[in-house]
């Protein structure tokens, strides 16, 4: 309903006007094609993630019959290098995945922006069209924001590729960020803008800019300068709507060719990257290698080769281990050698019993018993997140030598070191 007031020739009110509409057509279609938006977004992270992971397989699957044909001292060496790094890239890849996923509704916490622009700038990199150039320019140190980063993710990407659609003749994309202080002069004139200390991220494109007849239209639902069979102008809505939702707004300029800038400010939080949650976690520092003896570590792990690297790597650094590719036959070890096996280092997703019910029962039948899980994925509350937790530590895979050490040498702090 819309209420609008009539006045008189001599300017006095003499009546209303009520208009009354049914929206109900309108919310189902809305539902409908902001699903769209959805697909379409998802297919376009899908083929960036595809491109990246391919980049990340090429090497190892490249250097592989390189390395079995008996290179040079100094080749070996380059090859096992790139082959470390490309794994590494990959597995980064698949946290990032894994990230967005798992992320509920609204999960809130400091983060650093660094991390979240600059896969960003990977993604629209990966999709430019030939002949567009994308350039990312970030500081050392940016604040940290207070932000959902599956939701700006999905702002970011709407303002980012909607850029890059204003590019199919050629150009630049410029992505950058910086500190800003806003001073309550300048909020006057901008809408839903507070006075205070920002973070402010431009996506600028040197594309035709935008009509200034339709400039203030790019923010209502449905309407789009794009091709209506592919896009229904509900991307730049969706995106000021994340933005607002995190305390922030977006200043758009637009120039008729020279390009358009969108500028998106998100209230800053600590100065430099103090205190920032990173999206993914750093690996630890590396550690020593020396040996340690002492009591036995049992390792369980339906994956051959994970099991017999993990056993082997355990082995090279001192410990006694025993390996098990079954979780029942794990028990029955378990229940044989109770006084021996000090340590389970055990895979979360195993046939049988899964990780949590395997070291449910590894507790009833000795309490107290450290254990390590592993798991390819997000860990289940049954053994991360349960109250108190059922594992002492949690690793995902894949993980460095170094952080497996470090988490066996924490759980068992007390082992006799040989050698140093």
């Amino acid at each position: 309903m819309r209420i609008s007031r009539i006045q008189g020739d001599g300017g006095e009110p003499h009546s209303h006007l009520f208009l009354f509409a049914d929206v109900t057509e309108v919310q189902r279609l809305s539902g409908r094609l902001d699903q769209s938006e959805r697909h379409e977004a998802v297919g376009l992270l899908a083929t960036g993630i595809a491109h990246d992971l391919n980049n990340a397989l090429a090497p190892i699957l490249m250097a592989a019959p390189v390395l079995r044909d008996g290179p040079s001292e100094s080749a070996r060496a380059t090859l096992i290098e790139t082959l470390e790094k490309s794994a590494t890239r990959g597995a980064a890849l698949v946290r990032q995945i894994l990230d967005f996923a798992n992320a509920p509704a609204a999960t809130v916490r400091d983060i650093d922006l660094r991390h979240l622009l600059r896969d960003l700038a990977a993604i629209l990199e990966s999709h430019a069209p030939e002949g567009v150039i994308v350039e990312a320019l970030f500081p050392r140190e940016l604040p940290t924001v207070s932000a959902d980063p599956v939701r700006l993710h999905e702002a970011l990407m709407c303002i980012g590729t909607n850029a890059l659609e204003a590019l199919h003749a050629g150009g630049t994309l410029r992505l950058n960020a910086a500190e800003r202080m806003v001073d309550a002069s300048e909020v006057a004139s901008i809408p839903d803008a507070q006075p205070g200390k920002f973070v402010r991220i431009e996506i600028a494109d040197a594309g035709e800019g935008i009509d200034p007849a339709k400039r203030d239209s790019v923010w209502e639902p449905f309407f789009t300068t794009r091709e209506r069979s592919r896009h229904f102008g509900l991307g730049l809505p969706k995106a000021r709507d994340i933005v607002k939702e995190h305390g922030g707004f977006i200043v758009m300029t637009s120039t008729r060719g020279v390009g358009t800038s969108a500028k998106i400010f998100l209230p800053a939080r600590n100065s430099g990257d103090a205190g920032a949650a990173p999206l993914f976690v750093p690996e630890p520092a590396p550690v020593a290698e020396s040996a340690a003896g002492g009591r036995q570590i049992l390792v369980v792990d339906d994956d051959p080769a994970v099991r017999d690297l993990t056993t082997a790597i355990l082995t090279r650094y001192g410990y006694t281990v025993v390996s098990m590719d079954d979780s029942t036959e794990a028990v029955k070890l378990f229940s044989e050698r109770t006084g021996q096996i000090a340590l389970v280092v055990t895979d979360v997703n195993i046939p049988n019993l899964d990780g949590g019910q395997l070291i449910a029962v590894l507790q009833r039948l000795k309490p107290g018993i450290k254990v390590l899980a592993m798991s390819g994925v997000d860990p289940t509350r049954a053994v991360k997140d349960s109250e108190p937790p059922a594992a002492s530590e949690f690793l995902m895979k894949p993980f460095k030598i170094e952080a497996l050490i470090g988490a066996v040498r924490r759980l068992l702090p007390d082992e006799p070191k040989a050698g140093g």
